[in-house]
């Protein structure tokens, strides 16, 4: 499971926003944001997918050792730690 999919299995719901698209029509950069928890994680990549799949890593690693808070009236459970999902 890579980190896009790990992170949008605990935190459904999560909103990407493309920021920006530059450079030339045969090599864009696109760069995505997602709002997690009151903070905004931003990464660019080739394609939009490989920007979002950037953003997830991001993430991943800023909490890294530290539970997500979860919104426990949409996903009941929610309450697993990370690391308690394979």
């Amino acid at each position: 499971m890579n980190a896009l999919m790990r992170l949008n299995q605990l935190k459904p719901g999560l909103q990407y926003k493309l920021v920006s698209q530059t450079g030339p029509v045969h090599v864009p950069v696109f760069t995505m944001a997602v709002e997690v928890d009151g903070t905004t994680f931003e990464a660019s990549g080739p394609s939009k997918r490989t920007a979002k799949l950037h953003v997830a890593v991001k993430v991943s690693t800023a909490f890294k050792g530290k539970t997500l808070r979860f919104d426990t009236t949409s996903n009941p459970t929610a309450h697993i730690p990370s690391h308690c999902v394979n």
